[in-house]
């Protein structure tokens, strides 16, 4: 069911149109009025199109548009998007269009009618159940479609952003095809290359701080030079000072062995100056003088101190002294390296090491300086063992060993990548695309998870709806031969006009009009008309119509009608639709009196019903349709008379003027004045100009500016209600409506004053 027109935009006189709010949805029952050219034919046009499902001649711009709410989905039609077919077998259009394509009035002939016989019964029961199932199987296709299109547009949007995510991390990086392999760089990237990645399942999860290192990695573009690994000198000579020391630090220089009291009494600086003294002296002949104050040393002198600085003790103070100065030329290794001469993915790793390495450095140092005072006071006092931990220093120089090992570890990593630069760097690249794709895993994957079912329900739906479609196609081509059979067409045509001589007669390829036996070539309008709505009302029963669950659009059934078949045509229409009794019906016109009579019907079923009229504006030029609520004039009197002189009326009182507004004016003046002039001169045969002319002389009393305002007026304004044209209206006459109206409304007042009584109440009550 057809709930509302939510849009019809750029398509004929329909510019812009949106569904207002106060109009009430469409009911079972629905009535149009419109005049000629307000846009009741496009309407029935586009509703022919979902018939069809194609545009054929219908045509449409690139910006055209119209949206239908239907019950159960919404109905979209533009130039290049695919039509529905829900509709397809559940409405039916008469227009000019269906007349065109089915009987072709030059060769008198009809296509066929496709009602089936009593022996296809059972055939047709089954069409129909076809029929209803493949409606049901169309509606859960279309529901389950938009299903999975939403879910697929949650699954793009997940694609979307782990695709946005990348391009922001990597769009810099113009020197690597993307692992995906269907972009060809990261600035193009696209949520194909992650869906590609996701279906391919290679993606990688790493640690922030892993992630954090590739993504530095990536800003070298460049390749860095090769790094000589370390080389420390042999640190023998630490082990040598530790065994020295160890030594040292046990051997006790015997007090047998330091014989001079009065040495024994000096401080340790004047002992160890004495010592250098005696050193520098021994070895000279006597007489022998002091190289410090040129006094002779005695050789009893020289025998005494020889006695107290003794062999072992000039040994022990002479390795010591070794020692120390050994350890005072402070020969620890120290790194030449800088960070910068590292990618920056190592540069972190080798600052650790780098600290670590230092951090023994000055341990070791530490440690030797403390050995250092230690063999200085062992100097100082030769005969004391000095204890010490060189546990210390010994694991310093394990660790140190160690570390430095490490760091010629980073150093190999580092001169491998500049080795094999480009592949490392690609590596990375690839390792980082996979990282990012695999943050969005778990939301892709349940995404993925409601997809899956819905694409196989609809691919049952799919090979349900072919197979269905196949066995309907069937069974339609049986039923092709089974033509309606001509004798009840004629009968219900002459039923209709009123005599016989015009009759159809059955032909293979369907039907052939004759009169009295000849070739009918030159049927009038009223009876193509008859002929015309009759064959489509039959052609309602066709197996391939779903009637009881149908649409039925009827446009302008009368508009070529003779008066004398109006009531026939309503007759004819009312009956069949109670016979089918469809599920909405909808019915167009331009005749008043037609459209009373439907309204009439309609306003008895059970308040299923709902009347609309369609008016054309014009706006900067240009004159655009719509459709309104039906004016309560129009729904509750029979005459669209007492409405056109509620608008002349309205519009005499106001001051209130647009182009907009007044566009219809000069045909509703005119229209108005025939109707009236014609009912005050009762004369056959007399045009409109003349009548008017003689109410001016049955009522001399009539201002004659006023007579002179109206006629000439409308002589030169009014325009054909079916003209299209938005520039046959004299804009400057604009100020002129208001005068006009008012000169109308004094006419009918200086005319009928009776009748003018009895206008006002009825528009003011």
């Amino acid at each position: 069911m057809i709930k509302k027109i939510n849009q019809i935009k750029n398509i004929a006189a329909f510019k812009d149109f949106n569904w207002n709010k106060n109009l009430s949805d469409f009911k079972k029952y629905n009535a149009f009025y419109g005049w000629n050219g307000t846009g009741k034919t496009t309407i029935a046009r586009i509703f022919s199109v979902f018939e069809k499902v194609e545009l054929g001649d219908f045509e449409l711009e690139d910006d055209s548009t119209v949206i239908i709410e239907t019950d159960s989905s919404t109905l979209k039609l533009s130039k290049n998007n695919t039509i529905s077919g829900l509709l397809k077998n559940n409405i039916r259009v008469f227009n000019e269009d269906f007349v065109n394509e089915n009987l072709n009035w030059e060769q008198g002939q009809a296509s066929p009618i496709l009602i089936i016989g009593k022996e296809q019964i059972e055939q047709k029961e089954k069409l129909k159940s076809i029929i209803k199932e493949l409606e049901d199987i169309n509606n859960d296709y279309e529901k389950k479609k938009r299903e999975k299109e939403d879910r697929v547009k949650e699954k793009e949007k997940v694609l979307g952003n782990a695709r946005d995510e990348i391009k922001d991390k990597l769009r810099n990086v113009n020197d690597v095809k993307p692992k995906s392999e269907h972009a060809t760089d990261y600035i193009n990237y696209t949520i194909i290359d992650v869906e590609n990645i996701l279906k391919n399942e290679e993606t990688l999860s790493l640690k922030e701080d892993k992630i954090v290192q590739l993504e530095n990695s990536l800003k070298e573009k460049e390749t860095k030079k090769l790094i000589n690994e370390i080389k420390v000198d042999d640190l023998g000579w630490i082990q040598n000072i530790i065994k020295k020391s160890q030594e040292l630090f046990k051997t006790v220089v015997p007090e047998e062995g330091l014989r001079l009291s009065d040495l024994e009494k000096i401080d340790e600086g004047l002992k160890d100056w004495l010592r250098k003294g005696y050193e520098i002296h021994k070895d000279k002949q006597h007489p022998i003088k002091c190289k410090f104050c040129g006094n002779n040393i005695s050789e009893k002198r020289l025998k005494e101190l020889g006695e107290y600085f003794s062999d072992v003790l000039r040994n022990l103070i002479g390795e010591i002294e070794q020692i120390i100065k050994a350890i005072s030329l402070d020969q620890l290794p120290q790194l030449s390296i800088q960070k910068e001469q590292f990618y920056s993915e190592f540069q972190n790793k080798f600052l650790d090491l780098s600290n670590k390495f230092n951090e023994q450095v000055n341990i070791a140092r530490e440690e030797l300086n403390k050995i250092k005072n230690m063999l200085t006071q062992k100097k100082e006092n030769p005969s004391q063992e000095i204890t010490f931990n060189f546990n210390i220093l010994e694991t310093a120089l394990i660790n140190f060993k160690s570390i430095v090992d490490q760091i010629n570890i980073v150093i190999k990593e580092n001169n491998k990548k500049t080795n094999s630069f480009k592949e490392k760097r690609t590596e990375s690249v690839h390792k980082l695309e996979l990282v990012i794709v695999n943050k969005y895993k778990s939301d892709y994957e349940e995404k993925i998870n409601a997809i899956n079912p819905l694409e196989k329900e609809i691919e049952l739906l799919s090979n349900r709806k072919k197979e269905l479609e196949e066995q309907q196609k069937e069974i339609e081509q049986k039923l092709e031969n089974h033509h309606f059979a001509a004798k009840e067409f004629n009968k219900l045509l002459k039923e209709f006009i009123g005599r016989d001589e015009i009759i159809l007669e059955t032909v293979n390829e369907g039907y052939t009009f004759k009169r009295n036996g000849k070739m009918a070539k030159n049927l009038s309008e009223g009876e193509r008309g008859a002929i015309a709505l009759i064959y489509f009302l039959t052609k309602l029963e066709e197996a391939n119509f779903n009637a009881r669950n149908g649409i039925i659009i009827i446009d302008d059934p009368i508009s070529s009608f003779d008066s004398q078949y109006l009531y026939g045509a309503f007759g004819f229409i009312k009956e069949k639709i109670k016979e089918l009794n469809p599920r909405q019906v909808f019915i167009f016109t331009h005749h008043f009196p037609f459209f009373r009579l439907v309204r009439d019907w309609m306003k008895y079923e059970n308040n299923n019903f709902s009347f609309y009229i369609i008016k054309s504006k014009i706006n900067s030029n240009e004159r655009y349709s719509v459709i309104e609520k039906l004016d309560n004039l129009l729904e509750k009197y029979d005459s669209e008379y007492t409405y056109l002189f509620k608008l002349i009326y309205d519009r005499a009182c106001s001051e209130n003027s647009s182009l907009e507004k007044d566009y219809i004016f000069p045909n509703v003046i005119r229209k108005f004045l025939e109707n009236y002039i014609s009912f005050k001169i009762p004369l056959g045969g007399v045009n409109i100009h003349r009548k008017f002319q003689q109410l001016c002389e049955d009522y001399p009393e009539t201002d004659l500016e006023l007579k002179t305002r109206i006629e000439s007026y409308c002589q030169d304004q009014s325009h054909s209600l079916y003209q299209d044209s938005s520039t046959d209206f004299d804009e400057r006459l604009l100020g002129e409506i208001q005068q006009v109206c008012s000169a109308v409304v004094n006419l009918i007042d200086k005319t009928d004053p009776k009748l003018y009584q009895h206008l006002l109440k009825e528009i003011k009550g």
